[in-house]
């Protein structure tokens, strides 16, 4: 190889002054990626740093806020608690055939209509507490509880006079437990005041651990053709089902 320079006349020997220079050279470059690497690296984890600090400050903030109007959430979090519990003081604690047959049997009683005919549908669970993300900047996580909703339907068919059937829905709607009548029919017989037709209506309860549901009381005498009227001269047939 150096014949070949040689022959070509091209130097190839290096001064002094140029091994100085590609040295000083090889430094500098050595100390910038030294320099470049170790500067990313740090970078990196001062935005880490910075990322996590900034989510404990606004913790803090959020923190120093509750804090300075401790009083008025503790006053708040009470009155919520009072109104939540008697939003859900409206609804039973459970459902049984015996408790509907109980309330089909006051309902009777109360105003004198005839119940003719109830088939009720398998209870249906239709919310769940305790669902909703919190919004909280704290990061703490939502409520659990074990309460849940359900629907009963039942479908009943009545016949009264016509102040027997306001009776009827002036009873369901002030009924202590809530309810909503889903459709209802009716048909008045003008010759004989007689108002009849059919009723879907549903019934709402909430169930946990700490909502005991307790049977009524339900005694029917025995050998009467109507369950549900306390008439002992009526001697229409009453229908239950209850379907799966």
């Amino acid at each position: 190889m150096k014949s070949i320079f040689k022959k070509l006349n091209i130097e190839t020997s290096i001064s002094s002054r140029d091994k100085k220079l590609l040295y000083v050279a090889c430094a500098v470059l050595m100390v910038f990626l030294s320099y470049y690497f170790a500067f990313n690296k740090m970078e990196a984890k001062n935005i880490k740093s910075e990322t996590k600090i900034s989510t404990l400050e606004r913790q803090v903030r959020d923190l120093d806020e509750k804090n300075r109007h401790k009083k008025t959430y503790i006053d708040d979090t009470k009155g919520y608690n009072e109104e939540t519990e008697k939003i859900i003081s409206n609804y039973a604690n459970g459902s049984s055939i015996v408790s509907e047959l109980s309330f089909l049997s006051n309902a009777e009683g109360t105003n004198g209509i005839w119940i003719r005919s109830a088939s009720f549908q398998t209870p249906v669970a239709n919310y769940t507490f305790g669902g909703i993300a919190p919004s909280n900047p704290s990061g703490y996580t939502s409520y659990t509880t074990d309460m849940r909703g359900f629907k009963l339907s039942q479908t009943i068919s009545y016949e009264g006079d016509y102040n027997q059937w306001k009776a009827l829905i002036n009873y369901i709607n002030s009924y202590f437990s809530k309810n909503t009548i889903e459709s209802i029919s009716a048909s008045f017989d003008e010759s004989s005041n007689t108002v009849s037709g059919t009723m879907v209506l549903n019934m709402y309860y909430i169930t946990s651990e700490d909502r005991k549901f307790v049977e009524p009381d339900f005694n029917i005498a025995t050998g009467k053709a109507n369950i549900f009227s306390s008439n002992e001269t009526n001697n229409s047939v009453v229908e239950v089902r209850v379907s799966e």
